[in-house]
């Protein structure tokens, strides 16, 4: 297959691959697989494009799974739904809501392939709820034998923790089982609150609503920012912070609207979802929860005194934690701090002050977002970082599912 070029949804990554294929059958995977296996050529699997590092990039093999046999099974009685890798989140939100189900918690971006949104460790926000890797239950995975393995915590529970957060690394995901609940209707408010607010009462907006996150707001240069894409909000905000509540609902409930918020109400993935262009860079980390509003205060600090024209607002979510070797949720609950920059902006500015914060605190990053971790940083901060190696190393021994970004961590 002549030599093709794949670029992300960020526009930062582009690779021209040896080989660029688009299965439609399980047993095509295998096929392109083994091949690989034979030539010696790396083997990487694109989703919704959506990762900032080159976590897909390869001149070698690039399987493309948007062709792969769309199937979504739903079981209402077991509360899962069965599907294929390369389908996106916002294929499964109507056949799950005609079953009377619904995602537990997902992330922003509908567009995600769900093999991608597994792989990576995409979530939302909420103390209780845990990202959408941890949902996995069940896998069928192409390895680099070409053999198809299933995955489960029935069959190995070990392997099921190396799956559920591997960033394509032990092979190619042809289709993933989540568990799923009974399907819910959300109400968001989002106003805004001054830092002191936000602190004073953290542990109880935190713990006290199904979903909380906030937008805190630095510098002025920020706050127009933000105040673009949020045409309610106030000209000339700073030093503040923009906070969102969401609770599940009786649908059947009237509406209630303070005077002074702004109140959405609808089916769950219509709340939590939310289109925006891929205009950015960011770094994403994960602290403790027991010390992410001093982290916080380190970080609005910083922002602060080091840097005045920053022009971003800094999301801060919450994550229950998981027992994923390569989650950053690994252990947690979590507080998630997703630091954004312009795409131009150099890594040396803002986004690596943020991550010498977030690693001094340790801090586990997002696997999509910007990182600069090598080996022996990644072994001290990912407590399963070992287990995880040994299981990959047994799967793929030979490191076919390995590019060079991925070779500096776990080479």
């Amino acid at each position: 297959m002549k030599r093709r070029s794949w670029t992300n949804w960020f526009g930062n990554q582009t690779c021209q691959p040896d080989q660029l294929h688009y299965p439609e059958y399980e047993s095509q995977v295998q096929d392109i697989v083994r091949s690989a296996a034979r030539d010696g050529l790396d083997v990487r699997v694109v989703g919704g494009g959506h990762s900032l590092p080159p976590v897909v990039n390869t001149d070698g093999v690039l399987i493309d799974l948007a062709n792969l046999t769309s199937s979504v099974r739903v079981d209402a009685h077991s509360q899962t739904a069965t599907v294929s890798a390369g389908v996106k989140l916002s294929a499964i939100f109507d056949p799950l809501w005609e079953a009377g189900l619904a995602l537990k918690n997902m992330g922003e971006l509908a567009e995600s392939t769900i093999a991608g949104a597994v792989s990576t460790g995409a979530h939302g926000t909420g103390l209780t709820l845990q990202c959408t890797s941890a949902s996995m239950i069940a896998a069928r995975l192409v390895t680099a034998n070409g053999e198809v393995l299933e995955v489960s915590a029935d069959r190995n529970s070990e392997l099921l923790k190396a799956a559920q957060v591997s960033v394509g690394m032990l092979g190619v995901f042809t289709e993933i089982t989540l568990g799923v609940t009974s399907y819910y209707d959300l109400e968001e408010r989002s106003a805004l609150m001054t830092v002191d607010e936000v602190i004073d009462r953290w542990d109880e907006l935190v713990e006290g609503h199904r979903h909380f996150s906030f937008y805190y707001i630095a510098t002025p240069a920020a706050g127009e920012a933000f105040a673009a894409q949020l045409t309610h909000l106030p000209a000339g905000v700073t030093d503040a912070c923009y906070a969102t509540i969401i609770d599940a609902v009786d649908p059947a409930a009237p509406l209630t609207v303070d005077k002074d918020g702004h109140v959405r109400r609808d089916r769950m993935n219509r709340i939590l979802t939310i289109e925006f262009d891929p205009n950015y860079r960011e770094t994403e980390y994960a602290v403790p929860a027991e010390i992410g509003k001093e982290t916080f205060l380190q970080l609005r600090q910083m922002l602060l005194t080091n840097h005045p024209g920053y022009a971003y607002p800094v999301n801060v979510r919450f994550v229950a934690g998981d027992e994923a070797f390569l989650s950053a949720y690994n252990g947690g609950p979590k507080v998630v701090f997703s630091v954004s920059d312009h795409p131009s902006a150099p890594w040396t500015s803002v986004l690596k002050d943020a991550e010498k914060l977030f690693q001094q605190r340790g801090g586990l990053p997002h696997w999509g977002k910007e990182h600069t971790l090598l080996r022996h940083t990644a072994a001290a901060l990912f407590p399963g970082f070992h287990r995880f190696q040994k299981i990959r190393r047994e799967l793929d021994p030979e490191g076919i599912f390995l590019n060079a970004h991925l070779r500096e961590i776990f080479g």
